[in-house]
């Protein structure tokens, strides 16, 4: 049976795993009789952007031969500018890594780029094939590449992407999303009561805060005040706790920000955070009915229109009613 052990990262380690962690838990595994397989290495948590120490954790694995997975599904894509490959400097050492595309460059949803040193083992994992109609060749079939029956081959579109907007238009892509958000976060340091917890690439993360105020205050307060903001349907947020700290995150990834667009989202969360601060301790300020936004309706043309019946107005000396139009 295959068992699966998390590893809590430390705030001294920058809330990434450590490879003197990392043996901890293995001679523990050992000892209580479990074969150590696989360690998935993450480069850009959904929660702040932190990185796995690589450089410390692939001596340790090699040591006890197992597998390195990274998951570099955000902070990969920033790979393309040579100026942020510093947590890839060990990616020479892993088995196998993947980004996903679109969370940082322009690219649809469910573009993933992976890749293995051992590519038959991969596909000897995931093959569809009956082991007696397996070919004699040695080819990549593309079906063996994921989990289903029936697989798409979505490089196409990847390829396309690339092709449209080259690799100096993704990196320009890139850097405007982190200069944004730094100015972002200049705006948001000089409001009193919201305090900066972290900022990496195009992620910022913040929490609501009031002077005196305990600990579970202050993750209420910041828990309530991003449902407010979200139920406002003028701005929308995202949620996460870091160790036992409710926080709020930004991401920078609409392609056509500019400082405009920060300083209209800063205008609406500001006013937002004064109106909380008015109304937090209000029984009903998150149970009232959330407010759907209004559409127009395209105006339907009748068929047909008595305008005798729509207008008071008769012409004199007429007897005649009008005709029906």
């Amino acid at each position: 049976m295959v068992r699966c052990r998390s590893i809590q990262p430390l705030q001294q380690n920058n809330w990434g795993v450590t490879g003197s962690q990392l043996e901890k838990h293995i001679i523990k595994d050992l000892e209580n009789g479990l074969i150590p397989t696989l360690f998935h290495c993450t480069l850009g948590t959904s929660a702040t952007a932190a990185d796995d120490d690589l450089a410390s954790i692939y001596p340790v694995a090699q040591k006890y031969d197992m597998w390195i997975h990274c998951d570099a599904s955000y902070s990969g894509n920033a790979w393309i500018d040579a100026k942020y490959r510093k947590n890839a400097s060990a990616l020479a050492h892993v088995h196998s890594v993947n980004v996903n595309l679109h969370k940082s460059l322009l690219f649809s949803h469910m573009s993933c780029l992976l890749w293995t040193k051992h590519r038959k083992t991969y596909n000897d994992a995931f093959s569809s094939h009956v082991f007696q109609m397996r070919p004699l060749q040695d080819y990549a079939d593309v079906r063996d590449w994921g989990i289903h029956t029936s697989r798409r081959n979505k490089a196409l579109k990847i390829w396309m992407s690339l092709r449209l907007n080259g690799l100096n238009g993704l990196r320009y892509h890139l850097n405007n999303a982190v200069e944004m958000c730094e100015y972002f976060e200049s705006l948001v340091v000089t409001h009193p009561l919201l305090k900066i917890y972290s900022r990496k690439l195009t992620l910022l993360t913040f929490y609501y805060e009031e002077p005196g105020c305990t600990r579970e205050e202050r993750n209420s307060y910041t828990e309530n005040l991003c449902q407010f903001i979200n139920t406002s349907h003028k701005l929308y947020l995202t949620h996460t706790k870091v160790n036992d700290i409710e926080l709020i995150r930004m991401s920078i990834c609409y392609e056509r920000t500019n400082k405009s667009v920060i300083d209209e989202s800063w205008r609406i969360l500001k006013s937002l955070v004064d109106e909380f601060t008015n109304r937090k301790n209000d029984p009903y300020l998150l149970h009232t009915k959330m407010v759907a936004p209004t559409r127009r309706r395209k105006l339907q043309k009748p068929a047909s229109v008595d305008y005798a019946e729509l207008s008071a107005y008769t012409r004199p000396n007429s007897s005649k009613t009008p005709d029906k139009q």
